[in-house]
């Protein structure tokens, strides 16, 4: 495990540090309890979204192990179930849902001290986990629109 002082001396800054530890130790508290656990970064906006989409997903439990419902970047691809694609590298890693199995995944491959969303979405790309991306995202990022882009100021 990296120490917050390995990732100082990397050159990351505290906001990009928090983030990074933030996910790791949400990814260990998923392992922990055993279930599904929803990530939603502090600057994001709900667009559009609805609870069917969350049915699917539980119904459908064995077809992923992240499923995102906010990302940037990302390439639409198969349509698997619902509004849900077959994700191809997706980026942001802002709003998703993620099983324990995909959260091992996560810990065992994301080296903390680079880009995790980079990262995150190699390992998708090279189909080490299944992962569905939602189309269209439900949830976004404040920069993602001039509308919402001054609501959200963060440190973290």
């Amino acid at each position: 495990k990296k120490k917050y002082s390995d990732l100082v001396k990397f050159g990351k800054k505290k906001g990009k540090i928090g983030v990074i530890m933030s996910h790791r130790l949400v990814w260990e508290k998923c392992i922990k309890l055993n279930k599904p656990i929803f990530i939603f970064e502090d600057d994001i906006y709900f667009d559009k979204f609805t609870y069917n989409d969350l049915f699917l997903l539980y119904d459908n439990k064995d077809k992923w192990d992240i499923a995102w419902l906010g990302h940037c970047y990302e390439t639409k691809k198969e349509k698997i179930i619902g509004n849900f694609y077959n994700s191809f590298r997706p980026r942001c890693r802002h709003a998703y849902l993620i099983t324990p199995k995909g959260a091992r995944i996560m810990l065992d491959n994301v080296n903390f001290l680079s880009n995790g969303d980079e990262q995150m979405g190699l390992i998708i790309y090279e189909k080490k986990i299944k992962s569905l991306s939602l189309y269209p995202p439900t949830v976004n990022q404040a920069w993602q629109t001039k509308e919402h882009s001054k609501q959200f100021i963060s440190d973290t």
